[in-house]
Parts: structure tokens; sequence; C-alpha cells
């Protein structure tokens, strides 16, 4: 077994350990330092995605910004196997994609990936270098990888603590965050 295989089923299981109390905790502490640091202040147009499979939830963070009329996207899955990001408001109609994960049922409100300002990102394992182990697909490396360099959004991991390991050896292909948020701390990495 590979060690980001195995990294990537420990962090999982810590992070499915967690009670449902501790899940509730950590994404309103998280959320409270993603609002109170320069993140969002200057950033409007914000994507997130649905949290699952006991990742840190989303859901506090999303209806923050919706009262502070930020524009808030989520990834939807292309035939080309990369995400494209599509408005959510409080009306956008889900529907499960192969996954079981909920995206937008329409492309209304679809919007260039280089343009968004910030970009949070699930993933299943970090490290204190920027590098993080999503689900195995590639799906943000593979998207984040056709932008130009000098419009990239803002990346930012967004996990639990318990999620962190020693140290992960990133892929060539694989897309380093420029920060993470969990619970406990913000990490901010220099940019690669």
């Amino acid at each position: 077994m590979s060690n980001s295989v195995q990294q990537r089923q420990q962090a999982r299981s810590a992070r499915n350990a967690l009670s449902s109390e501790q899940q509730k905790k950590h994404a309103l502490l998280a959320t409270h330092k993603i609002l109170s640091s320069d993140f969002i202040k200057d950033k409007q147009q914000i994507a997130l995605f649905l949290s699952q499979d006991g990742e840190l939830s989303t859901e506090p963070l999303i209806h923050a910004l919706w009262k502070m009329n930020k524009q808030v996207f989520l990834p939807k899955i292309t035939f080309e196997k990369q995400l494209e990001f599509i408005e959510y408001l409080t009306t956008t109609k889900l529907k499960n994609n192969k996954y079981n994960i909920p995206e937008p049922q329409t492309n209304n409100g679809l919007i260039k990936t280089a343009t968004l300002d910030l970009i949070l990102m699930p993933l299943t394992a970090f490290d204190t270098n920027g590098n993080r182990i999503g689900m195995g697909g590639g799906y943000y490396d593979k998207t984040l990888q056709s932008i130009p360099s000098n419009n990239n959004p803002t990346l930012v991991g967004w996990a639990h603590q318990c999620q962190k390991v020693a140290k992960i050896t990133p892929n060539p292909w694989d897309v380093k965050m420029n920060a993470l948020i969990t619970e406990k701390q913000i990490y901010r990495f220099s940019s690669s």
C-alpha cells in the first residue's frame, strides 16, 4: 500500500471518528477563523464544496457568506474529468453525481474558474508545507493546472486538525494550497 493511500485512510478514519457534536463545534470554530481573517474580506466570488464523509462542514460558512452578500459557487464534474463552478443560491436544485456528492443540476451561473477569488478545497490529509491528499480523482489538480499562474484564485484547504500528517510527498501534478484552515489554526504557505 502506497504512503498516500495509507495517509488518506488514516486521516479519513480520524475525521469519521469525531462525534456529531465535535463536528459541529469544529465547523463553527473554523468558520469564525476564516471570517475573522483577511481571506474573505475583499473576496466576492468564493467556491466551496458540500461536505460529506466526515469532512469539516462548510454549511455554517455558506450561510454566513450568503448573509454577507458574497457569491457562493459549487463544483460540478465535467465530462473531461475536471470541475466547473456553478453559482449556489438558496433556490439551486442539487442532484447527486456518480460519487453521490450533491452538485447543481443546471449550468446557470457558470463562472470561469480563473475569475474566482477564492476556492475552498476539500481534502483527506494535509501537511504543513501546503500539500494535500484528496480522494484520489485529481479533479481539483486537473482543473487548477489549466489556469494561467498569474491569474490564480487563492486556494485554501478546509479540514479538521486531526487530518494533519507529518509529510506528504507530492506528485508532479499536485497543486499546492496557499493556506489551510482547521478548527485550531490557520496555516499560511508560501506560494509555489
